[in-house]
């Protein structure tokens, strides 16, 4: 028998191979090797995500938002807001491989696949689709996607046991292998928030407004956009992320100047905020992410 993280590499490599299967052979590996992060993340994928916090960032899938008009066919709903937009089209796929391999098994490669909102989200879009059910279409590539880049991260993280000579011959470990695998060091990102209230519109005439700024605790915002603020000048930042920090400060400022500011706006301005410090480490930014974690929980 060969070695399994050799096994592991080609069944990566081979598309007959399930992303199930070479996900159970993994979970074989990980558990044998006591590399508790990475089985996490297996289990996840094979069980599915209980919630969106715990989803990573390869699993947020783009779809068009509408309905079927019983006389038009598929009319797409048009956002009055690009951030609303965006929040209503993005999707957080919790679903487990076996379900998103189903999905992929049971539709050709032209079709879509049809996803219907929670009650909460559907309400609003119910005003403007005249009472039709509305449903975010996803392209069967996007589900792919998902998979494809699951079995990615499984064939890179056996390339980096290979590398530190962890082979696992005879589907065993020796203590050496073992103690080399905790040095590895893997990451996924495991953070995205949920999605919150919209305002959206069937034209920029006719505006739907879905909007509970009682949820927004204002001071707590300010406060949190002045600790932020406060550690500007004590981290390094690539100059394209240093930009991207600053608009999304300047577009929470201009919410909180606004006498209704949008709850959704700022979560997805913090949210990107939070991506960004999340690179910067340190004990200070951790601090920060900790506190961020629970504003962006609390516009949610």
């Amino acid at each position: 028998m060969s070695a399994i993280v050799i096994e592991l590499q080609r069944d990566a490599l081979d598309k007959a191979v399930s992303i199930s299967d070479l996900l159970r052979k993994a979970l074989v590996v990980s558990r044998k090797l006591k590399l508790d992060k990475f089985e996490e993340w297996i289990g996840y994928e094979l069980n599915g995500y209980v919630s969106t916090d715990q989803v990573p960032h390869y699993r947020k899938i783009r779809g068009q938002v509408g309905y079927n008009n019983p006389y038009h066919g598929w009319s797409p709903i048009t956002f009055e807001d690009a951030n609303e937009e965006d929040a209503y089209s993005s999707r957080n796929s919790t679903q487990s491989v076996a379900e998103l391999e189903n999905i992929i098994g049971n539709n050709d490669e032209k079709s879509v696949v049809a996803m219907t909102f929670s009650s909460r989200y559907e309400k609003p879009l119910l005003e403007v689709t005249f009472g039709h059910k509305p449903y975010l279409r996803i392209s069967r590539s996007a589900i792919i996607g998902i998979l494809d880049a699951v079995r990615n991260n499984v064939l890179k993280w056996s390339l980096s046991l290979e590398e530190e000579g962890i082979l696992g011959e005879e589907l065993s470990f020796s203590e050496s292998e073992k103690q080399r695998a905790e040095s590895i060091s893997y990451h996924v990102n495991n953070f995205f928030a949920p999605v919150s209230q919209s305002q959206f519109s069937q034209d920029a005439h006719n505006p739907v407004q879905v909007v509970n700024s009682s949820s927004i605790d204002i001071r707590a915002i300010e406060g949190m956009l002045s600790d932020i603020k406060g550690i500007l000048n004590s981290i390094t930042l690539a100059s394209d992320q240093r930009l991207e920090l600053d608009s999304e400060i300047a577009t929470v400022e201009s919410q909180l100047k606004s006498p209704k500011p949008k709850p959704l706006i700022l979560e997805h301005s913090f949210q990107s905020i939070y991506n960004i410090l999340e690179h910067a480490g340190g004990h200070v930014i951790s601090a920060i992410l900790f506190e961020l974690g629970k504003v962006i929980t609390g516009l949610g």
